[in-house]
C-alpha cells in the first residue's frame, strides 16, 4: 500500500491517516466512512486510493477498481496494481474468437481484456504479421473504436479542432479571479454520421471548466466519421482542453 502525503486539506488529511491506520487494524469499514466523507467534501485522490484498498479488502473488486479510476495523479506504482487487478486478459486466434469475416477481412489474431471496473471488453485486432489494425470497446452495446485505419476528424481534416476550440472556450469569470489553472479531459462519441454524442468529463480541476466544457461540446459541429475494415465506424475519443492564465 502506498503511503499517502499531506492533503491540502488538513482535516481531510487527518482522515485518510486515520482511515489507514483504521484499514491496517483491519477495519475496512471504518477506513471506508472516513474516507468516504473526506471524498464528498473534496475529491481528494489519496481518500479514493485507500478507500480502494479498503474495497479490495472486503473482496469488493469492482469498488475498487472503479475507486482507482479516480487516483490518477498518485504514483505510477498504483497504475501497476491497477491494471494487475482490474483488467482480465485473452488472447486467441480470430477463429476462435466468433466473430463475422465478413466484417473483419484481414484479421487472425485477436486480444480481450475485461475492465472489471465498468465491465467493459475491449479487443485489440492483429493481422498475420502482429500488425494492429483496429481497438473497439463494447459498452453498453455499443462496439466503439478507438483505433481503426481511418481516425475520425474534425471538419474533414488535421489540425482544426484546436483552432475552432480556442475561438469558442471562455475563461470561468470564477476560476479567471481565483487563478485556477488546468487541464480537462473530456470523452466523447462520433457517430457513423459524424455527429459528437455524449460527451463525458474524466478528470478537471473545478466545475466551471467542465461545465463550459460541456457547453461547447454541445454546438460543435459534425467530423468526418472514423473508417475501420472499409466501412465507417462508431469512435470515442478523449482530448484535452487546456485552461492557462496569461
Amino acid at each position: 500500500m502506498l503511503q499517502p502525503v499531506l492533503s491540502e486539506s488538513p482535516q481531510c488529511g487527518q482522515m485518510i491517516e486515520e482511515a489507514r491506520e483504521a484499514l491496517q487494524n483491519g477495519d475496512a469499514e471504518l477506513a471506508i466512512k472516513l474516507t468516504t466523507f473526506c471524498i464528498d467534501s473534496t475529491k481528494e485522490q489519496w481518500a479514493f486510493y485507500v478507500r480502494a484498498r479498503a474495497r479490495l479488502f472486503l473482496s469488493d473488486t469492482v469498488g475498487y477498481c472503479k475507486d482507482m479510476q479516480d487516483t490518477w495523479e498518485l504514483p505510477e506504482e498504483r497504475k501497476l496494481e491497477f491494471t494487475a487487478i482490474c483488467t482480465v486478459k485473452d488472447s486467441g486466434s480470430f477463429s476462435q474468437a466468433g466473430m463475422d469475416t465478413a466484417h473483419f477481412p484481414g484479421v487472425k489474431t485477436v486480444s480481450k481484456e475485461l475492465q472489471r471496473a465498468d465491465s467493459v471488453q475491449v479487443f485489440r485486432l492483429y493481422d498475420d504479421r502482429d500488425t494492429l489494425l483496429a481497438v473497439f470497446s463494447v459498452r453498453n452495446g455499443d462496439t466503439l473504436y478507438s483505433v481503426a485505419s481511418m481516425a475520425p476528424e474534425f471538419e474533414g481534416a488535421q489540425g482544426r479542432f484546436n483552432p475552432w476550440l480556442m475561438k469558442q472556450i471562455k475563461y470561468p469569470d470564477m476560476e479567471f479571479d481565483a487563478g485556477i489553472q488546468g487541464t480537462v479531459y473530456v470523452r466523447f462519441t462520433v457517430n457513423e454520421q459524424g455527429q459528437v454524442l455524449d460527451p463525458e468529463i474524466l478528470r478537471s480541476p473545478s466545475e466551471g471548466f467542465s461545465e463550459e466544457v460541456l457547453r461547447v461540446m454541445a454546438f460543435m459541429p459534425p467530423w468526418t466519421p472514423a473508417r475501420a475494415f472499409g466501412r465507417t465506424v462508431r469512435s470515442i475519443l478523449t482530448l484535452p482542453v487546456i485552461f492557462r492564465l496569461r
